[in-house]
């Protein structure tokens, strides 16, 4: 699995949802890094509480500048994009983000397997702000 922000979908039943075949969706967010996973899922309900599970499926999101993922684009995440912006084959120093992939999962914004100008300028169309 890719790197990056991922919104996972799930297709979940229980007695709250109106019975165990009476299913419905829902969604969260994880920011996964590189390499093998174990999940497992937590649900904030009653103890006792249960649910059936009918599916699920993780869903990179496209790049949108957030490297922190904490809903914008701000100075955190500039100082990322500088990190990155030094072309596909350099490793970003010091270590946010950790690897070139990370890099262009969130700031390769038109796909060309670098970080670049053209991307600073979309990057730019998305500040918000300071930190």
């Amino acid at each position: 699995m890719l790197p990056g922000i991922h919104d996972v979908e799930l297709r979940v039943a229980s007695q709250s949802t109106g019975g165990w075949q009476s299913w419905t969706m829902a969604t969260v967010v994880a920011l996964l890094s590189a390499g093998e996973r174990k999940m497992r899922f937590v649900t904030g309900g009653d103890a006792g509480f249960e649910h059936n599970v009918n599916y699920f499926s993780f869903n990179l999101r496209p790049p949108d500048g957030d490297l922190d993922a904490d809903t914008d684009v701000d100075g955190d995440d500039f100082i990322g994009f500088e990190e990155c912006m030094a072309g596909p084959s350099v490793a970003p120093e010091p270590t946010a983000p950790p690897t070139i992939k990370r890099c262009k999962t969130a700031f390769d914004f038109n796909g060309d397997t670098d970080v670049d100008a053209v991307d600073f300028a979309e990057f730019q169309s998305r500040f918000t702000g300071s930190t």
